[in-house]
């Protein structure tokens, strides 16, 4: 039974077109005939089965099918990018079960034998595919006539061994046993030399293996080391960025903090200060303006936004300010308060011109004005006592002055946030890399060690009295990497390798000769001695056999001419190549009278293209149309469908009549029943569709 299914999807750059297998097609008897119009499927059934049966591997399918125009729509089925295929297909006889499966979008096809997935290699081994559309019966003589001419090249390499034992034979018929015996003694001798030169070549090579084996690990592990030193230096160097990183950022965080928490207390202290200066009662005149900007400022987004610039100007105009204060004015020895203030009102007048600079010549205006006022309104005792509040007020801002500008240094001198980025996560990939570089060349190390081990190499002066002897008998090794050393170490091994089989063989070969002398110790003379003219004489008929095989025979088959109409063996040749494709085509339609008949037929002569019936009728090749042509070579191909594998045949004919197919429906008949036949399907055009099985009842 066979059983198929097939979805094809075909892209038309406007849409898709979906085909299926007709319910007719689905299942069918393991040889059938169908029938059915043209666009109906049975050639698309034939592709897929063909494809099934391995048609992508086009090398080996192309000489399976016939018609090259078939292997195009082969290729154009399993070629993604112009359709898509998919198919179900279930094969089963003679016990035998074959199935393949593919699906819609996939390039893989699932194949199995008796249920066992199948490689290329099992179906080969198992099955023939033979594909085949209407051809040429002349084509398919020649084709025949092919397998003539190997079987001809097969028979003439069997005459050429004959031909060349006999040969030998004739060579030792003279030859006395005692001769001949001196001179194999000879041949021994030549053996025994070549194969102690043999042996001392391979041992000369055995010592270098050996000192190569043992200096190598040594070479392995100082490269292996500094390679190791090389990652860890890396790996440390990545390490030491990202540790750099972090502290950096702690840093940073830490300062900013800092920043954070001065902020909050220069805001504290500045109310602090304002209330002071409140409490004097010099009235609602803003006397320190730069102190209140800077309680407005938010230093950390000043430091982000601006770099400081603002923070930085600030405290550095009110810095100057209370420095020159201070310097001028601020002197607590002064016994004489009145006296001190009339100096620092007389300083105060002259100050404005001096310090050209608004923010702080509009508060010492103020403050020269209520200097003014406690001059006039207050006691020593009373001034002293407002004048220390005053002062205070210079020293601590004097001091909070001092603190954020060593801040603004400490924070100044950290790096930028954006400049200090680094891509941790390309790092941290990279320091993996080399820690899984590292781990395979420490493998390496500690197997290189383990052999030095094995060795009886462990301590450092041994290893270094290897490398001196080593170089020293083998000098052409110094400088050697350890590439090139293991290089080396390989073609010694293969060289070794070498001389060993050579050496095997010329031992085979002594061997031979010795047994040679034993078989000839006993004889006198050689058993065809009498009979060399016998021995001769059949030397000379294989040599002309040979000659006419090679020569005479394939020249005829090649030309189709017979070189001398007067030579007997090829015109012998020729009447038996004419009785053997009479077997191959054993049988042709004909019509006479409009009566269908089959005549046997008795000669087919190739070079005049005629058939010759039983009954000496000469019927010419081109006397049959397409179908009765095709009937004959596909009945050849039926007939000689290879007897040690299970054939699937697939023939695709579009004009064969019902006489016609008769001798096929027998011949696929026979080789089925004779477990040669797989599966067989014959497929012709028709107005309607219609399945018939050509099984014999």
């Amino acid at each position: 039974m066979i059983k198929a299914h097939y979805k094809l999807v075909t892209d038309t750059g406007k849409g898709k077109l979906i085909y299926e297998t007709i319910p007719d097609f689905k299942a069918l008897e393991n040889i059938s005939l169908i029938e059915a119009p043209n666009d109906s499927g049975k050639s698309t059934l034939l592709h897929c089965l063909a494809i099934s049966c391995y048609g992508e591997q086009t090398q080996y399918i192309k000489d399976k099918i016939t018609d090259p125009g078939l292997l195009e729509k082969i290729d154009w089925l399993i070629n993604p990018s112009l359709t898509n295929v998919a198919f179900d297909i279930t094969i089963e006889a003679h016990g035998t079960i074959f199935s393949a499966k593919k699906e819609i979008n996939r390039q893989d096809i699932e194949r199995f034998i008796d249920g066992n997935r199948a490689t290329f290699e099992d179906f080969k081994e198992k099955f023939n595919i033979v594909y085949q559309i209407p051809s040429d019966p002349v084509r398919r003589l020649k084709d025949i006539i092919a397998d003539v001419k190997n079987n001809i090249n097969y028979y003439g390499g069997l005459l050429s061994g004959h031909h060349e034992n006999i040969g030998k034979i004739i060579e030792n018929l003279d030859q006395d046993p005692k001769d001949r015996i001196k001179k194999i003694q000879e041949r021994i001798n030549k053996l025994d030399e070549k194969n102690n030169t043999l042996l001392t070549r391979l041992g000369n090579v055995k010592d270098e293996r050996v000192a190569i084996e043992k200096y190598l690990p040594i070479l392995q592990i100082e490269n292996y080391n500094k390679i190791l030193n090389t990652l860890n230096d890396k790996k440390a160097t990545l390490e030491e960025q990202i540790k750099s990183s972090r502290s950096k950022a702690k840093a940073r965080s830490k300062t900013t903090e800092q920043i954070k928490s001065f902020n909050e207390e220069i805001i504290e202290k500045t109310k602090n200060y304002l209330d002071i200066i409140e409490s004097l009662d010099l009235g609602n005149v803003d006397i320190n303006n730069n102190i209140t900007i800077l309680n407005n400022i938010n230093i950390l987004d000043d430091f982000k936004s601006n770099k400081g610039e603002t923070y930085w100007d600030t405290l550095t105009t009110i810095n100057e300010a209370i420095q020159d204060l201070d310097e001028v004015i601020v002197d607590e020895n002064k016994a004489d308060n009145s006296k001190y203030l009339e100096e620092l009102k007389s300083f105060l007048e002259t100050f404005p011109t001096s310090l050209d600079n608004e923010s702080i010549t509009t508060p010492v205006d103020v403050l020269l004005k209520e200097i003014k006022k406690y001059l006039s309104t207050f006691s020593d005792s009373e001034f002293k006592k407002e004048f220390e509040n005053i002062y205070s007020i210079f020293s601590e801002i004097d001091e909070l002055v001092d603190s954020g500008v060593r801040l603004y240094k400490d924070y100044k001198d950290l790096p930028e946030a954006d400049k200090d980025t680094i891509n941790k996560d390309g790092i941290r990939s990279k320091i993996k890399i080399l820690k899984d570089q590292i781990s395979e060349i420490s493998k390496s190390n500690k197997t290189a060690e383990a052999k030095l081990v094995s060795y009886g190499i462990e301590d450092q002066d041994s290893r270094d009295m290897i490398k001196v002897k080593f170089l020293h008998n083998f000098p052409k090794y110094n400088g050697y990497r350890q590439k090139k050393l293991e290089e080396e170490l390989e073609k010694l091994t293969s060289s070794m390798k070498n001389i060993e089989e050579e050496n095997t063989a010329t031992e085979i070969k002594i061997q031979t000769r010795e047994n040679e002398i034993e078989d000839l110790k006993d004889k006198e003379r050689d058993e065809f001695a009498d009979s060399k003219e016998k021995v001769e004489k059949i030397e000379s008929i294989l040599h002309e056999l040979k000659y006419r095989l090679e020569n005479e025979l394939i020249v005829y088959l090649e030309t189709q001419e017979v070189s001398n109409g007067n030579d007997n063996a090829e015109e012998k040749f020729k009447e038996q190549l004419q009785l053997f494709l009479a077997k191959k085509i054993p049988e042709i339609p004909v019509k006479e009278d409009g009566i269908e008949l089959k005549l046997k037929v008795k000669k087919i002569d190739y070079l005049k293209k005629i058939f010759i019936t039983e009954d000496d009728k000469k019927i010419d090749f081109r006397m049959y149309g397409t179908g009765r042509t095709s009937s004959l070579g596909y009945l050849s191909t039926i007939n000689n469908l290879n007897p040690e594998k299970l054939s699937i045949l697939l023939l695709d004919e579009a004009l064969m009549d019902d006489l016609s197919i008769a001798p096929l429906r027998e011949a696929m008949n026979k080789q089925y029943s004779n477990g040669i036949l797989f599966a067989g399907i014959l497929a012709r055009y028709s107005k309607t569709v219609n399945v018939k099985s050509l099984v014999n009842e």
